[in-house]
């Protein structure tokens, strides 16, 4: 007899099919090619060559045209769980599925002490404080946005 499952089993996400891909949206957040992770994003010749990605939020082309939302037009994400909402800057590609936005997770932050992490998209004010009951970490991909223009 054993007492513990090396196989951890298939856990369905709490918000799986709860996106529409015309109202609400899967939130997801990925790195960026000059980043390591969010303790590089605060380093100033970094920032230097990455400045396109700080307020980017990609949108699938055809979803953006359906909203109205060009290349560079200013975009909130509001948060559908806490209510909270963040601007970004749009970026429509067929790179992103038609029910999911994506941001960078290296730049958005708020403390006083970084310089060059404030400007991007603080990705953390649209989750909500949820653990993961396998691992324990925050399940930071369990967001459904809106997308508005700002």
């Amino acid at each position: 007899m054993y007492y513990w499952e090396p196989i951890i089993a298939w856990a369905e996400p709490e918000v799986l099919g709860k996106a529409d891909g015309r109202q609400t949206f899967y939130l997801t957040y990925g790195r960026v090619p000059t980043m390591t992770h969010t303790s590089t994003a605060d380093e100033p010749l970094l920032s230097v060559l990455t400045p396109d990605y700080k307020r980017m939020a990609w949108i699938n082309r055809k979803v953006a045209e359906s909203l109205g939302i060009k290349k560079g037009d200013k975009i909130k994400l509001v948060s559908i769980a806490n209510g909270v909402s963040v601007e970004a800057v749009a970026f429509p590609t067929d790179l992103v599925r038609e029910d999911t936005i994506w941001v960078s997770s290296d730049f958005g932050h708020t403390s006083e002490a970084l310089h060059y992490t404030k400007f991007g998209v603080p990705y953390h004010f649209l989750t909500s404080v949820k653990a993961d009951p396998v691992a324990g970490g925050v399940m930071s991909q369990e967001v459904i946005v809106k997308v508005e223009k700002a």
